[in-house]
């Protein structure tokens, strides 16, 4: 099956395909700190970028309504 991300879906929509289809998805525990406030949030969207360093990338997106995740710290307001 192929689908055209550019075209035929919109952002949200490529997001679920994407999350849904890659496979084996393996979740990461990601924990965030903001003038004292921790938080901790499951992160199925993830990959291995180096070695050496051991360096992980997360993909953060936002809610359903538009505004950051809890994990967006840089994103709050203090």
């Amino acid at each position: 099956m192929i689908f055209n991300l550019e075209k035929d879906t919109k952002m949200n929509e490529n997001y679920k395909l994407m999350a849904q289809t890659i496979l084996p998805r393996p979740i990461a525990w990601v924990v965030t700190e903001n003038n004292g406030v921790v938080n901790i949030a499951p992160f199925s969207y993830f990959i291995g970028l180096s070695s050496e360093p051991a360096s992980v990338l997360i993909s953060v997106g936002h809610k359903a309504d538009g505004t950051p995740k809890d994990s967006t710290f840089f994103n709050r307001k203090a």
